[in-house]
């Protein structure tokens, strides 16, 4: 099939084995044979998703300590879709 995924065109081609002699007639039809075909579904362009910020974690110090955020990928990109830009966890 011509199309990874979606409809596309497949082709075949034959050969004459034992070409017409004098008197013979020649093979009959074309060497060459179009059709559609299906592939699997495309997959939709679908963009990558993040989950929301998890709350703070407790301050790490009581002077000049961190507070860390997490997040999660809850859809990675799909087709054509946008990859994920940012980081899944911030320092504050």
């Amino acid at each position: 099939c011509s199309a990874t995924c979606g409809s596309g065109t497949h082709k075949r081609e034959r050969e004459v084995k034992i070409k017409e002699t004098w008197c013979g007639k020649p093979a009959a039809g074309s060497p060459v044979e179009y059709g559609g075909c299906s592939a699997q579904p495309c997959e939709a362009n679908v963009d990558c998703a993040f989950s929301e910020w998890s709350t703070p974690t407790a301050c790490s110090s009581v002077c000049h300590g961190r507070q860390i955020r997490t997040r999660t990928i809850v859809r990675n990109s799909t087709g054509t879709g946008l990859p994920c830009n940012g980081s899944t966890i911030v320092s504050d």
